[in-house]
């Protein structure tokens, strides 16, 4: 009991380590791309995934992979993921909750074969929400035999919310720069305004802000 106590003990004290390290990257308002790759990172380490994929929804019926850790070349970043063929992420797409698939080879889906191809058998998707819509998900793949702790979605799903606070600030920082941006260009108009700039300078002014 004593060694699982403080086996125990360790573990969660690695994975508040780790929540540190990336939460310190979003505090901090690292790229987005950083703490993606953070996240992947850590959580496959923490975990024991093999290959873990930070998944962006684009439309109804594909991700964009934005982070990607592990060996395998397969579902680089920048690639796109179908999620109208029974994968995790389509699964976390169309339910909104996390999801997991102990035998993939048993899924139906059309690219088991490719995740089997690269030893992974286990599956866990955990979805990423940002203020109030489904944004992506975080899919991690285990090539253990033996299913993955019944804890690990909800482990994972830690790390989902320092990523959607990531997410958030980059588009409060880009809004704000986009309506600053706005601001200087109505400036320039009204000073052309105000000297009694001709009309046909003033015309040229407001189409090329």
């Amino acid at each position: 009991a004593n060694t699982e106590s403080h086996a125990k003990a360790e573990r969660l004290a690695e994975e508040q380590a780790a929540l540190r390290r990336v939460a310190t990257l979003v505090a901090s308002e690292a790229p987005q791309t950083e703490v993606f790759s953070a996240i992947a990172a850590e959580s496959g380490r923490l975990f024991g995934l093999e290959e873990v994929r930070l998944v962006r929804y684009v439309d109804g019926r594909s991700g964009l992979v934005v982070a990607a850790s592990g060996s395998s070349d397969q579902f680089p970043v920048g690639s796109r993921v179908s999620a109208e063929d029974g994968t995790a992420a389509s699964r976390v797409l169309e339910t909104g909750e996390p999801v997991r698939i102990d035998d993939y080879s048993a899924s139906g889906s059309p690219i088991a074969g490719t995740v089997h191809s690269i030893g992974v058998r286990a599956v866990v998707a955990t979805p990423i929400h940002l203020e109030g819509r489904l944004w992506g998900a975080i899919t991690a793949g285990a090539q253990q035999e033996q299913p993955l702790p019944p804890d690990t979605e909800s482990r994972l799903g830690q790390f989902t919310d320092l990523l959607a606070t990531a997410v958030a600030n980059s588009e409060a920082r880009s809004e704000v720069a986009r309506l600053a941006q706005e601001q200087a260009a109505l400036r320039r108009v009204a000073t052309l305004v105000a000297k009694g700039a001709p009309p046909t300078e003033v015309f040229e002014a407001v189409a090329g802000r």
